[in-house]
């Protein structure tokens, strides 16, 4: 793995980064540096996702076209993130999501105590929003992007010339 390079910061906080830095990464071994990897790009797609539903929410009267797309896109995200967060439970040797979820929070606490911020600011604000109740509410978003597909690839069927149907006018 490539060293981080903190030349561009003043060196006192070079030298505090690189500790947790260090502490963080050092004692991992490289599976479960791996693992930790995939961790984080579920968090950077989870906070993808969260920016593109408040675009949505954002624009939702002033622009709905703006409004859909970051819907759709919050949506994808979504997906993205839950397809990385079951990556890392294979990695991590999980069974299910629940066991997934706590090797995650574990990451988390890591995380926190070594002082190497691998999640969103978001994710841990507010005690009674855990792991669990995000890990769901991606999914419940992941899913309505794949309705979202679904629909969409009927409606193109359903426009296509392919299938007998020509719009109006005489023949």
């Amino acid at each position: 793995m490539k060293q981080l390079d903190f030349s561009a910061i003043p060196v006192v906080h070079a030298a505090a980064l690189q500790a947790s830095y260090d502490a963080f990464w050092g004692p991992l071994n490289p599976s479960r540096r791996t693992a930790a990897r995939v961790a984080c790009d579920f968090f950077l797609f989870a906070n993808e996702a969260n920016r593109q539903m408040a675009v949505h929410d954002h624009c939702e009267k002033s622009d709905p076209k703006k409004s859909s797309e970051g819907f759709r896109r919050a949506q994808l995200y979504s997906k993205i993130a839950v397809e990385k967060f079951h990556l890392f439970g294979r990695l991590t040797g999980c069974t299910d999501d629940a066991e997934a979820i706590d090797r995650l929070d574990k990451l988390i606490a890591r995380s926190q105590k070594t002082g190497w911020r691998i999640y969103p600011v978001w994710w841990t604000k507010l005690p009674e929003k855990n792991t669990a109740y995000f890990i769901t509410r991606l999914k419940n978003h992941a899913g309505q992007y794949l309705q979202y597909l679904a629909i969409s690839s009927k409606g193109a069927g359903a426009k296509s010339p392919a299938n007998g149907k020509t719009k109006g006018g005489a023949k």
